[in-house]
Order: structure tokens, then sequence, then C-alpha cells
């Protein structure tokens, strides 16, 4: 099977023996919140659905008319007693913020398998549209509800510190057939080229090239404010964004490591880049992987790692997070289970990891690779930014880059007070509800980076641009951070 649909049934057939509800919460760019929320709704027989009606257009509706207490009453007694109506409330409206109200549904894609019988629904809303898919068994019983990035029909909003008569957007392509990649190359117009350049790469599951989240776009604010500032940046759709991958055998080369270095020889291919100094800035899972994408299209001028996991295993940092959101002890206890069975090898490398979203395989792959070494041996600068609010990516995660970078040279720590995961501002306790604020990554942030770019060696002679500088009006607690050298 080729499809997306076919992928969601392997990925259930792999999950359906275990009887907890699924919240994936990838720790991104992770982005962000997650891959897809997978909730075991199971109704207890034919009678509970209310009127005979369809019980996915009966989840739908539900949905649609908030009847959140309705979606969780016709889950079974083991959902019931771990997902509250306020639970789901929640994860709705963070999925569907900004997208204005549910105008109605189609099937996009449908396929039976085993006994399984799944529908893909291109869900409407005012300014924009949310995949969901509903996965329902011989018995009429829903299975499977998966909500995957909502597409927001509305543009990303220029930042406030982003002249956009500086700068101008490329519409480009990053990859190869048949996994070429829609992209953007937002190019200077202010100075003269050759310019220094960025490759942006995002964080785990599948992302637009903007990193959109919500009402929330990222790389595209930090790609339109570094090049408002004389520097080209490349950003991507990530192949499995813009693709239909089978998850079940999915691996980092595919996901990363050979888009990222065909964007970087994008770059290198054009007369009005300075090909000597292009960077890799990454963010969350793709700031770990960013000092090895340097080193296979090296020389690379430098990398920029954006809230990068430590040296805990992938799916460790993801059962930390549950911790933190107060997920129930079933589903601690589950995926405890789970990682204590890939550690032992029992596991196979196909056999899906729900609250990830990927294979044992793939999980197995990045926990035995040594990244903070890479990093350690590139030899090129560094820049490590973090936000002090973040509670994907925490002060332990860069206390482990610290320890294993210490001594290494042109290596530079900044944390950012009041900055969540995306490097926006907020307040209180954070959480993933706060995603769905539409907002901006902090202006300090983006000028951080043009600094640490323009300064490098030759960067200003070679462009006629001086680095920048930070204005007066910064808040100077933003600029904390050390340098570390020899």
């Amino acid at each position: 099977m080729s499809s997306r649909v076919a992928a969601i049934i392997r990925a259930l057939k792999a999950m359906i023996s275990s009887p907890v509800a699924w919240l994936a919460l990838i720790t991104t760019s992770a982005a962000i919140v997650s891959l897809i929320w997978l909730l075991r709704v199971r109704a207890p027989g034919a009678e509970r659905v209310r009127g005979g009606a369809d019980p996915c257009q009966q989840v739908l509706s539900d949905l649609r008319d908030r009847n959140f207490a309705d979606v969780v009453a016709q889950s079974d007694a083991a959902i019931r007693a771990q997902l509250s109506p306020d639970q789901l409330q929640s994860e709705w409206e963070t999925w569907t913020s900004g997208l204005g109200s549910l105008s109605e549904w189609k099937v996009a894609e449908s396929q039976f398998s085993d006994g399984l019988q799944t529908w893909l629904y291109d869900v409407t809303f005012e300014r924009g549209s949310l995949p969901v898919s509903i996965t329902v068994n011989k018995a009429g019983e829903v299975a499977g509800l998966w909500f995957y990035p909502a597409r927001n029909s509305q543009p990303a909003s220029i930042p406030p510190y982003a002249n956009a008569r500086a700068f101008k957007a490329e519409q480009t392509t990053v990859g190869a057939a048949p996994h070429l990649c829609g992209a953007i190359l937002t190019i200077p117009t202010i100075g003269s080229p050759p310019f220094p350049a960025a490759v942006l790469v995002s964080g785990s599951a599948p992302h637009d090239k903007d990193e959109t989240f919500g009402p929330n776009h990222p790389f595209a604010d930090i790609a339109e404010g570094l090049s408002a500032r004389g520097i080209a940046v490349l950003r991507y759709d990530k192949r499995t964004w813009s693709h239909i991958i089978d998850f079940a055998s999915l691996t980092i080369e595919q996901e990363y490591r050979e888009d990222a270095v065909a964007a970087v020889a994008l770059l290198r291919s054009r007369p009005d880049i300075d090909h000597k100094r292009i960077f890799v800035i990454g963010h969350s899972e793709g700031a770990v992987l960013a000092p090895d994408i340097a080193r296979r299209a090296a020389p690379m001028a430098g990398v920029v790692m954006l809230a990068p996991m430590g040296a805990a295993p992938l799916l460790d940092t993801a059962i930390r997070e549950l911790r933190y959101l107060g997920a129930s002890s079933a589903l601690i206890v589950e995926n405890e289970k789970i990682r204590q069975e890939i550690n032992s090898g029992k596991l196979p490398p196909d056999r899906m990891v729900a609250l990830l979203g990927v294979p044992v395989g793939y999980i197995r792959d990045l926990n035995r690779r040594d990244e903070i070494g890479v990093a350690r041996h590139l030899g090129v600068p560094i820049l490590i930014l973090h936000g002090s609010r973040d509670y994907q990516v925490v002060h332990e995660d860069i206390a482990a880059w610290r320890s294993g970078l210490k001594g290494t040279p042109d290596v530079t720590f900044r944390e950012f007070p009041g900055l969540n995961h995306l490097f926006m501002a907020g307040s209180g306790p954070p959480g993933p509800a706060e995603y769905a604020n539409a907002s901006h990554v902090a202006e300090p942030v983006v000028l951080t980076i043009a600094d640490f770019i323009l300064q490098q060696p030759s960067i200003a002679s070679n462009s006629g641009l001086k680095p920048v500088r930070p204005s007066e009006q910064w808040n100077r607690s933003f600029l904390a951070g050390t340098r570390q050298s020899h």
C-alpha cells in the first residue's frame, strides 16, 4: 500500500493491542507539540452510537459542536479513566487555533485492510483545514482518531522587525525526485552579493517550510528577519510533510540528512551566495542533527542550534514531557515498558512507537549516535540558544551540551528569559496550549543569530555588510551567556 492511509493502518495495527489512549507528544520542533494525536475511541456497541449515526460522522459532529464529553463517553472504560472532556477540549483548541469556525468535512481517501476501514477527512475551517483520520473496525467501533498538523490558509505575517522591502522571496525545490520538497529562498535586496546564507532545519514531526504550528510560523520569522539584515535563508518542507511516507521504515537519513545536504548544495549552486559562508540553523531535533549535517555538507561556516535536545534518549525525553504535562500513570508505565524493550533489543526495528510516531529502528539509530561528540570535533563556530520557559528542552539538556563542549573553541551559549520552545514570549507555567497564541520569534533571538553570522571572518568584507550590533533598547538580560574557548 502506497498511501498515507495505508501507513496509518500499519501504524494502528502495530499499536492496536495497547489498552491505553495515546497522546503523541513530539519533542520538536517538536516542535512543538506533536506529529499526530491518537486517541483510541471505541464505542461499546452500536446502540451507544446516537441515532445509529455513522461513528465517523458522529465524532466529527461532536468535535464541531464542542461536545467533548460525548466523544469521551464513546470511548471504553480505560480511555474514560484517562482522558477528561477538558483534556480533549484543550487538545482540540490547540490543534484548531487560528482556523476559525469548522464549516464542513469530506473524505479525501479511504482504505480497507484486515478488518480495519480508515477514512482520511479534509476538515475545512474558515482559515484553513485539519486532516483527520478515523479508523473503524468490523464491529463498527471507532478504533482510531488521528489529528495531523493544520494547513493554515492564512499567510504568515511579516514580523515587525523585518523590513519587507529589504528582501525578496523565491519559490524553489529541495531534494531529488520522487521526493522533491517545496522551498522558499529569501534573498536580501539591500547590499551586494554574494551574500552569506543559512539553511533552516526543522524539528521532529512533519513540518512545512515555515515550521507552522497553529497561527505561528517561527521559520518564516527567522528567515525574513535574517534576510532583512543581509543574510539569504533557505527553508523547505520536510519530506514527511510533502510526501506520503511509510513511517514504519523511516530513517534519520530520509527525514533529515538527505534533504538538508541537498539544500546546502542548492545554495552553493547560486552565484549570489557566498559559498564559503553557508551556515546550518537547526531547531530541536534538527538542532541536534545540525552539526552532523554541517559535517556531511562541509565545508560550512558555522552552526546555530536552537533548543537542541540533550544527551538523554529520545523516548526518555518524551516520557519526561508526559510527566510534566500530568499524563496518566498508565500511559507513562506503558511507555516505560516500551523503552525497556527497545533498550533490551526485544522489539523489531519496524515496530512503531506511538508516542513518537517513528519506528524502533529510528530511535535506536538516534540513541547510539554521539551528536555532542560530532559537534566537539566539527571545528566551526557554534551558537547554542535556549529559552528559559522551554519545557520540551530543559536546562538539563543544555547542561549536557555545555559539559560535552567544555573547552571547545568558538562555542557560544545564550539563554533568553521568558521564551518558550518556539522562542516566543509567554508567562506562567509553560505548556502546549500557549503555542496556540499568535506571536513571533522574539527579535533579540533573530538579531543574535544575525550578529553571529555576520561577525564570522570575511563575511562583512565580502558582502559589504557590517555585523548587526545589539541596539540600546534591548533588554540586556536577553544577552546573558558565556563564550567558551581555549
